[in-house]
């Protein structure tokens, strides 16, 4: 990387890149209700300015006394994959059901913040996004919701549902844990959808299990590792014409004291260990209210 061995300011370089990403969509219909889908796409993602230019300079912090900084790679290929899908869902008056597995190949895949085992002349641990090989993300994703009218017909309007999905992430090249990948969530709620949804109320759960599969190498320090947490939130909106919509909600009702992973990983050194406090969790019980008025 020519960044890491040199104070002088690069000149521009011109970066285009031509590139074709085919798709390919199968479906089957079971029956009238059900059918059986199958996906492949390959797809690219070439570096943002960002990543071949910029320079970001993190000063010292709690969880990092000593800082970094994060010079850009202006030789970074791009990065390309290959995601196969394979579902089946059905849908009546009865409710509606989805279940689907998943596998994406990476090649050449991009990740930030990995240290590059130098320092500058301060002693700052030295930073770069890289190229890291072959990798792959696999998973499964199933939703589904019931009408409760085709159980008690004085039910009409109430619904209930529930989604859940997982996700594993793996570097083949070094054999270790991708960082990216989200806990796996899940999500069930109550809900009340008036005729022509002129109206509805949703009260909704959603449970994450803590984060067990962490590579601690690309962070200075160990990762904090958040534990489970659980919330509920209370949403609703009123339609009093077609082209208007009030929406009210009250988010985190019961206060829950938790953190997302996406925040604390994306914070690097100075959200690790000791450094994690009140300031690095998710807004606490909190509220809404927005207007919509569409031409």
């Amino acid at each position: 990387l020519a960044a890491l061995d040199s104070s002088s300011i690069i000149p521009a370089q011109q970066y285009s890149n031509l590139t074709l990403t085919p798709s390919l969509a199968i479906s089957y219909q079971l029956t009238p209700a059900t059918k059986i889908y199958s996906n492949y796409s390959h797809n690219v993602r070439n570096p943002s300015a960002e990543e071949l230019t910029m320079i970001f300079d993190h000063p010292p912090s709690g969880g990092n006394p000593v800082g970094s900084i994060t010079l850009p790679n202006p030789g970074l290929a791009e990065e390309s994959s290959d995601a196969f899908t394979l579902g089946i869902s059905s849908e009546s008056d009865h409710g509606k059901l989805d279940l689907s597995a998943f596998h994406t190949s990476y090649h050449d895949y991009i990740e930030n913040s990995s240290p590059t085992g130098k320092k500058d002349d301060t002693g700052r641990d030295i930073l770069t996004t890289v190229n890291r090989g072959e990798s792959e993300i696999f998973g499964f994703e199933a939703s589904g919701q019931w009408n409760l009218d085709s159980w008690q017909p004085q039910l009409t309007g109430l619904q209930l549902g529930l989604s859940t999905g997982k996700s594993v992430g793996i570097s083949r090249t070094d054999d270790r844990w991708l960082n990216s990948i989200e806990p796996w969530k899940t999500v069930g709620w109550l809900g009340y959808q008036a005729p022509a949804d002129r109206f509805g109320l949703r009260l909704t759960g959603t449970y994450t299990t803590a984060v067990t599969h962490v590579d601690d190498s690309t962070n200075q320090g160990d990762f904090f590792r958040p534990p489970a947490w659980f919330t509920l939130d209370l949403t609703s909106h009123w339609k009093p014409t077609e082209t208007t919509t009030l929406s009210a909600g009250i988010n985190n009702l019961l206060g829950e004291q938790y953190y997302r992973w996406s925040s604390v990983r994306r914070g690097g050194g100075h959200l690790g260990g000791d450094a994690i406090d009140d300031r690095s969790t998710a807004p606490g019980t909190n509220f809404f209210i927005s207007l919509t008025h569409t031409f």
